[in-house]
């Protein structure tokens, strides 16, 4: 058995690369990085390809890359779950932005569409695009409010989403619903 070893704290999150070959993981904060590092390494040799560091405090939650593998996003566990993607290679930002003041739970990549994603959680989705250096939002909250022909459930917990052959997200509710966008 072999161990990747460059964390010092407790892992929270890992995403496998499309090309399987590479790993994205992060951390909470630790004594010796106040701002939690997020590390692209090789799963053959466990050598780091790339560190991510210096936007989020606390910890990161959340971690997924999109369908070509250049892109990382990653949501933070901060009072705003700030997002951020990465080209990762370069160890850019691409674009940053508060994700919700509730909680997230999951993030998932358009499969056809490499610079879009859903993001969902405590009584939320937000679906998230990344066309420029500005990058790109749209955004819908669950709201008690929502026009009748809208309004399929009541504001809960949105625990998972995934997406249709046709790249269309399909969300999972708390109470057993399951939620198809398109």
């Amino acid at each position: 058995q072999e161990y990747f070893r460059g964390h010092d704290d407790d892992v929270l999150q890992i995403a496998v690369h499309p090309s399987r070959d590479k790993v994205a993981s992060s951390q909470i904060a630790s004594f010796a990085h106040r701002s939690p590092p997020i590390y692209v390494w090789d799963v053959a040799s466990k050598n780091i390809l790339s560190t991510l560091q210096g936007f989020h405090r606390r910890k990161v939650t959340l971690l997924s890359f999109n369908s070509s593998g250049q892109f990382l996003v990653s949501v933070g566990g901060d009072e705003r779950h700030s997002v951020c993607v990465f080209d990762w290679k370069k160890r850019t930002t691409i674009f940053s932005a508060n994700g919700h003041l509730d909680d997230v739970y999951h993030i998932c990549h358009n499969p056809l569409d490499p610079l879009e994603f859903t993001q969902v959680g405590n009584k939320h989705v937000k679906f998230w695009q990344y066309r420029d250096e500005e990058g790109r939002i749209g955004g819908m909250r669950q709201t008690k409010n929502m026009s009748r022909e809208w309004r399929q459930a009541e504001p809960q917990v949105v625990a998972c989403v995934t997406y249709s052959r046709e790249g269309f997200p399909i969300i999972g509710l708390e109470d057993g619903h399951i939620f198809f966008y398109g």
